[in-house]
């Protein structure tokens, strides 16, 4: 079910990617509009990346499976497995961040130039927080143990 659920991500993603760059190049080369079309490829490039990513973990290894088929006996490939899942997780976070703060500087691009790139920044920003909030909320639960 989780690949399906990326395979669809990154069939969103590349259309989406897709539209913002072709209209962002035609901007820019075509119509030489250099603000307008900076921002529509720079949200293109922003969305492109979560495609990217989209595409590694579909065609990836499962992870479930992968720590299934790694334990030993031993507690350590279990802790590793988890470990690798918790930055997978994090990794999730800041790159559906990337797609959102590109979703939204294409959204603002008609507005100055100073507040769409402000509110793109925010929102991978605000996704960069969160998951960094993620990872010492888990470090602290895991040094208490």
């Amino acid at each position: 079910m989780k690949k399906i659920l990326w395979l669809l991500s990154g069939i969103v993603s590349a259309f989406l990617s897709g539209m913002f760059l072709y209209e962002g190049g035609k901007l820019f080369f075509w119509f030489q509009d250099r603000r307008g079309g900076a921002l529509v490829l720079a949200a293109g490039c922003a969305v492109f990346v979560l495609f990217v990513w989209s595409m590694i973990r579909f065609f990836g290894e499962d992870s479930e499976a992968a720590a299934s088929s790694e334990t030993d006996g031993s507690g350590e490939a279990v802790e590793e497995a988890g470990g690798r899942h918790l930055l997978l997780s994090v990794a999730n976070e800041i790159v559906f961040g990337f797609a959102a703060g590109g979703i939204v500087l294409y959204l603002t691009r008609l507005q100055t130039t100073l507040l769409a790139a402000a509110l793109g920044a925010g929102v991978v920003l605000l996704s960069v927080m969160i998951a960094g909030i993620k990872l010492a909320v888990l470090a602290l639960g895991k040094s208490k143990e």
